[in-house]
């Protein structure tokens, strides 16, 4: 009987083990980020209907050492440029070399030889400095926004991975420079906190390896009876 029961730990061991394998591979895991901060001179989030967040960005861990960007307004906010070093800013550890694919029509990439771009430090008013990211291109002032609320990009660089995106000094992840859809106002709004969700798929690893601790128990009952 203690036989049955060692080797029934043991396999419940080695699969609960591949389950947390699979529950923490890169490609295709995802973070996602709330633009909430305002720093927009006579704010950005104010007036007759505040704004709780400005949008969402949301960072895949793709294949090849690469990190895919999705960023999202909400409640009328567009992109511009009005100054600012970057229309949108993030920072990266190890301060790799990238390389830029499917980027956005109208924005550009400073600081390299486009579609590379190296680590610098871009300014962002009261969000700080940030190491990367692209500028809009449609001219400056709120009145050459982008009509397009999303801005996405693919960057490829030396190990990138999720765990490669990080605050800078200032505490910020990003920041992205916009006109207010409730103010009319401009300026930067920043993000600090990481706010995702766990995968789909990582629910069902998880309820998985529940389901196999649950049957271990049942199992021992019967054994012992």
């Amino acid at each position: 009987m203690q036989f049955k029961k060692t080797s029934l730990a043991a396999a419940v061991g080695t699969a609960l083990l591949a389950v947390s394998s699979l529950a923490n591979a890169a490609d295709g895991d995802t973070l996602t980020f709330l633009l909430t901060s305002d720093h927009c001179t006579g704010t950005c989030g104010g007036g007759a209907t505040p704004q709780a967040s400005f949008g969402t960005i949301v960072v895949t861990d793709l294949v090849g050492s690469a990190l895919g960007f999705n960023v999202t307004l909400i409640n009328g906010n567009k992109f511009v440029q009005t100054g600012l070093d970057l229309t949108f800013g993030f920072n990266l550890a190890g301060s790799p070399t990238l390389t830029y694919s499917a980027l956005s029509a109208g924005f550009t990439i400073p600081g390299g030889t486009s579609p590379t771009q190296s680590s610098g430090a871009f300014h962002e008013n009261g969000t700080g400095d940030f190491q990367y990211g692209v500028v809009w291109g449609g001219g400056g002032g709120g009145g050459n926004a982008d009509p397009n609320s999303v801005l996405s990009f693919t960057v490829t660089g030396s190990n990138l991975t999720l765990a490669s995106v990080q605050q800078n000094a200032a505490g910020q992840y990003f920041a992205a420079d916009i006109l207010s859809g409730t103010t009319g106002n401009t300026g930067a709004v920043d993000a600090s906190l990481v706010t995702s969700v766990p995968e789909p798929e990582t629910y069902a690893l998880m309820l998985a390896g529940l389901g196999l601790l649950g049957f271990v128990a049942a199992r021992r009952k019967t054994i012992a009876a």
